[in-house]
């Protein structure tokens, strides 16, 4: 791949952003993040997007797309076991390539996981008060998430996501 190529990635955007609210999180909201965990969830993603590469005969293995998935885990997902960090990653990468309509993935892989994970363990949880309350933090988070959306060109994950959550909560209700 060239270097034009690569600038144009959107993928190396998405590692910056989500690689800037990992550090102004750890160091400026202090959000409960094991480095344990953290060190878990990017070496079990990497590792697993490597064996799946492999087992599904692709061409070439690309650390982008899980480290993507795997900096998403590390900023949602509070465990206190290394275990369970480790099996997130795993269902989230997995699901990429075993969740799939036409050659694409159709739901978030680490909403697959975070999901997964809380009906599966009650030592698994989502921090959601870890950003703070202020409005306006949530939309410029919401912006910055568009912003990363658009220039990936996968909005229809997150709205099949949305739309998904949204029936499963009407359901309950």
């Amino acid at each position: 791949m060239d270097t034009i190529a690569r600038i144009k990635d959107p993928r190396y955007f998405q590692v910056a952003v989500l690689s800037s609210l990992l550090v102004f999180g750890v160091a400026v909201l202090e959000f409960g993040i094991r480095w344990q965990n953290a060190i878990t969830i990017i070496a079990t993603a990497q590792l697993v997007q490597y064996a799946c590469t492999r087992l599904i005969g692709l061409p070439r293995f690309d650390p982008l797309s899980a480290l993507i998935t795997s900096l998403s885990l590390t900023l949602l997902l509070r465990t206190d076991v290394a275990a369970l960090a480790a099996l997130a990653a795993t269902i989230a990468i997995g699901s990429k390539f075993f969740v799939r309509i036409r050659g694409k993935h159709v739901f978030n892989p680490a909403n697959v996981a975070l999901v997964s994970m809380m009906l599966l363990s009650d030592r698994a949880w989502i921090s959601s008060g870890q950003w703070g309350s202020a409005a306006i933090s949530a939309f410029a988070l919401a912006c910055l998430g568009f912003l990363v959306l658009t220039r990936a060109k996968r909005a229809e994950t997150t709205i099949a996501f949305i739309a998904f959550f949204g029936a499963l909560v009407f359901g309950r209700a």
